[in-house]
């Protein structure tokens, strides 16, 4: 604590700098001033907290001087000395802010005491002031928070809570208000670095984010609404960088934070359209906003492009003719999310189409229009389940061509090296694209077993294997083939042998 004494004695500047061990308690001690003038040259560039000054001197007085310091700097704690042991005095020290009134006769320990109760009322205020910032920080946070996801607070907390905010203060007066959404898509483990750049860009603006169900929500005071548009691509590639994958949506800009509604729903509206306009991943809602919608149903050329495509069955070209498709949509600027996704519904339609004409061809059962499809993330996510859903039907295809050899193949291989998981049906069917019935049938037709009869053979000529090569315990070994039951696996085994595990076992030796 930052201590000035003021007297026009020397001999008493000099007595009270030196008597006293002020760096002992924690004083930073000033050079004293010789007069109340030239104190209060100094005070505005040293900044005192604690001013021990006499009452008359030479010019000003102490009490003059401490009407002015108290006036510019309140939180500065004076005590005043003085000769005179008179009430009036005192009281007019009192009225004027001045901590404490003590007499020149007191010893040098009094006025220590006195000095340390000033230092503790100043750290004490300090710390209460400290304290009511953060309480008001944290309630105001929760304020903006709680109308970033939907909620309304009172009116005027909610324009307190904006003033408390730097970056919102404008809102209102000269900026309107604008609100972002970054949203994640992704593996869940590259979440947490999406969430790092995110809080990392709202501190770098001095903006407030909250969480939202699709990614993280930013207000901001705006302009025309693009002023945050480069750190927003800024962002998303760094993100990417890192393995990360953000979409930036702004809303349209509102002239006041009762516009937070609107400002919200524009940012979600823009958000929806991402994959439909903009450019890096930035799409604005006056992008989008009035857009009619394109074409709900493939055009004959397409189909036939689609027909090429799937009988081609090449991943890299599914992926070019998907991003070729997503690019000219865009550049088109007339689609919205539900004209969007009605088409790609049409396109999927449209190859399974060409898929069920060709299994009618080929003499094979029908194929039920997206049957077995994964289509539900056409809205969210088109590019990547637009490539999945037309890379099945290829590989059903494939199938197809081949008499149902090649899915047939591939189930067996996979059974093989899953054994020790439950390997149902629907989830070998999942895996060879095919619907769970019409792979049962097939399975059997090419096989020669049922799948189940296949399964069980299959754990049963691995679990000799282990028995025979290896020490382990049968109950691990029926572990590892898929039983959990050492019992059943026992009982399977003797029927499919003719003897035990353990029998098994020691004739092998």
């Amino acid at each position: 604590m930052k201590l000035l004494i003021v007297d026009d004695e020397v001999i008493i500047r000099t007595g009270l700098s030196t008597v006293i061990p002020w760096a002992e308690n924690g004083f930073s001690l000033l050079p004293a001033a010789a007069s109340a003038e030239e104190a209060l040259m100094r005070i505005p560039v040293e900044r005192p907290e604690l001013i021990l000054t006499d009452i008359r001197m030479t010019g000003a007085s102490g009490l003059e001087m401490s009407s002015e310091v108290l006036a510019s700097y309140p939180d500065t704690e004076v005590i005043v000395l003085s000769g005179y042991d008179e009430f009036t005095y005192a009281q007019q020290a009192i009225r004027q802010g001045v901590s404490e009134y003590l007499l020149k006769t007191s010893g040098p320990d009094e006025i220590l005491q006195a000095a340390l109760r000033a230092r503790d009322r100043r750290l004490g205020k300090l710390e209460r002031e400290e304290s009511r910032r953060m309480q008001s920080e944290a309630y105001y946070g929760q304020q903006i928070s709680r109308l970033l996801g939907g909620g309304r607070p009172e009116p005027e907390l909610l324009e307190q809570a904006f003033d408390w905010h730097p970056a919102l203060r404008a809102v209102g007066r000269s900026r309107g208000l604008q609100l972002w959404l970054l949203g994640y898509a992704g593996p869940a483990a590259a979440r947490a670095l999406a969430e790092e750049a995110v809080q990392r860009l709202a501190g770098l603006l001095g903006v407030p984010a909250a969480a939202h169900e699709r990614g993280w929500l930013l207000a901001a005071a705006a302009g025309d609404g693009r002023e945050l548009v480069p750190q927003m691509s800024s962002i998303i590639r760094k993100a990417a960088a890192a393995g990360a994958t953000l979409h930036a949506a702004g809303g349209d800009v509102q002239p006041g934070w009762d516009g937070m509604e609107a400002a919200r729903r524009t940012a979600l509206h823009a958000y929806s359209s991402r994959y439909l306009a903009g450019s890096g991943g930035v799409v604005l809602h006056a992008e989008v906003s009035g857009r009619e919608g394109m074409r709900t149903v493939c055009s004959p050329e397409e189909e036939r492009e689609i027909a090429r495509l799937l009988q081609a069955g090449r991943a890299e070209a599914v992926e070019q003719w998907t991003d070729r498709l997503l690019e000219g949509i865009r550049s088109e600027g007339k689609a919205t999310p539900a004209s969007a996704t009605a088409y790609f519904h049409s396109v999927l339609i449209a190859g399974c189409r060409w898929l069920d004409r060709s299994a009618e061809s080929l003499g094979a059962d029908p194929i039920a229009p997206l049957e077995g499809l994964e289509i539900s993330g056409l809205e969210e996510q088109p590019r990547e389940t637009l490539i999945a859903c037309l890379i099945t039907l290829a590989s059903r295809y494939r199938d197809l061509a081949s008499g149902g050899h090649g899915a047939v193949r591939r189930a067996c291989e996979y059974i093989r090296e899953h054994l020790s998981s439950s390997l149902s049906l629907q989830q070998v069917a999942r895996h060879v694209h095919m619907n769970p019935t019409y792979f049962s049938e097939l399975f059997k037709r090419e096989a020669g077993l049922t799948y189940l009869e296949f399964v069980t053979a299959a754990r049963m000529e691995r679990a000799r294997d282990l028995l025979l090569h290896t020490p382990a315990k049968v109950a691990r070994i029926a572990a590892e083939v898929g039983y959990e039951d050492a019992k059943h696996f026992n009982k399977l085994f003797k029927t499919h042998s003719g003897c035990t595990p353990t029998e098994f076992r020691q004739a092998g030796r």
